[in-house]
This record gives structure tokens, sequence and C-alpha cells, in this order.
């Protein structure tokens, strides 16, 4: 209990620092990078990610899909559930933005860090993920690259763990109960249902983490 105790106080202690950070200059025009150290905190300096913050790897990830996730977080459409916790934690650090303009200017700043390939942390069978991605790959792309049109993430930079825990929040209604409000989280919820139990995310996921 204690170091849950910690570990909540240290979330809720880098989400303080990073708002006083950035309150810092707000009364000035502010460019992409100037608004990327409200990320830094969690997401690290090159937008690598802190698994032990629970904060994914976002440098390299598309603009597009940056931009609507930012959108989605200040608007309630995603992060509003009760039991996401760290959707919830991330909800006023997108409402530091004060325009889509802003939001626009670190979206395209992160999209072009420098992407990390996150190092596996699951040891799942290869053979059994290869077949059940193929359920993944007509929006996700055969190398987990993404696909604007189908307004599909790229599933290389963000971590194996994050993903497993977006696809939890997905079958848990968590995450694109809404069409209304989040019409490309509804698209993917019932795909996250196909995926039948634990050892069948992590076969898959492993899977992912071995494409170029």
């Amino acid at each position: 209990m204690a170091s849950g105790l910690s570990f909540l106080g240290r979330l809720l202690g880098m989400g303080t620092l990073a708002i006083c950070v950035f309150s810092s200059f707000s009364a000035v025009a502010r460019s992409g990078q100037d608004l990327f150290r409200l990320c830094t905190a969690c997401h690290g300096d090159q937008g690598q990610g802190k698994k032990d913050l629970g904060a994914p790897g976002i440098a390299g990830m598309p603009s597009w899909y940056l931009e609507k996730q930012l959108k989605n977080f200040s608007s309630g459409a995603r992060g509003a559930h009760a039991k996401d916790f760290f959707g919830m934690r991330m909800r006023p650090m997108a409402r530091t933005l004060r325009s889509e303009e802003e939001i626009k200017k670190v979206s395209e700043y992160v999209s072009k860090l420098k992407a990390h390939r996150p190092d596996s942390t699951l040891n799942g069978d290869v053979a059994a993920g290869q077949a059940l991605y193929n359920t993944c790959l007509a929006c996700h792309g055969p190398n987990g690259e993404g696909n604007q049109a189908m307004s599909a993430p790229p599933l290389l930079y963000s971590g194996d763990w994050y993903l497993m825990r977006q696809i939890h929040s997905f079958g848990n209604k968590m995450r694109g109960a809404d069409p209304a409000k989040d019409p490309m989280g509804a698209t993917m919820a019932p795909m996250a249902g196909i995926l039948a139990d634990d050892k069948a995310i992590e076969d898959v996921l492993t899977y992912i983490t071995t494409k170029k």
C-alpha cells in the first residue's frame, strides 16, 4: 500500500511540476519545442517514454495521431473514465494547450523527434502472435507501421506494456466506448475483444516487437 501511495505521489508531483514550469511562459507565443517541455517530466526529454511512470514513447508518432489524442484528452473523449488512472492524469496536461494551433505545434514537433524502439518486456509465442496479428494488419499495416487512412497509429514506438494496457482499456470500455466522441477508439474496441485472454495479448504484442 505504501509503495502504491508513493507511486501516486510521484505521478502527481510530476504533473504539478510540469504545470508550474509551463505556466511560467504562458503569456507569450510558444513554439512546439516550448510546448514539449510539459511532456518531458513523464514522457522523457526525447519523448522516449518512461515505463516506471506509465508514460509511453511518443517520439516519431505521426502528428495526426498525436493531435487527435490530445484533443480527445482535452475534450474528455479519452481519460474521463473513473478507472482510467493514467488517462485521467493526462487530461489536465492536454488542457494546458490553449488552442488547436498549440496542439498542432507540439504534435508536429514530437512527430519529428527520433523514434525509439522500446525493448520487449514480454515473452509470448511469436508464431501464435503472428496468426493473431492477421486481424490487426488491415488497419495497422503488415509491419505495424500504421495507416492514417484507417486512423490506425504505428504500434512500434509506444512499448508493449503500454499497448497491453490500452488493449485492456478498450476491452473494459474505459476507452472507445462512445462512437460519437471517439469513433477511432470505437473501431478498436471490438478488435480488442478478439484477443481471448492475456496470453493471446502477450503473444500478439511479442510478435509486433519482432517487426522492423
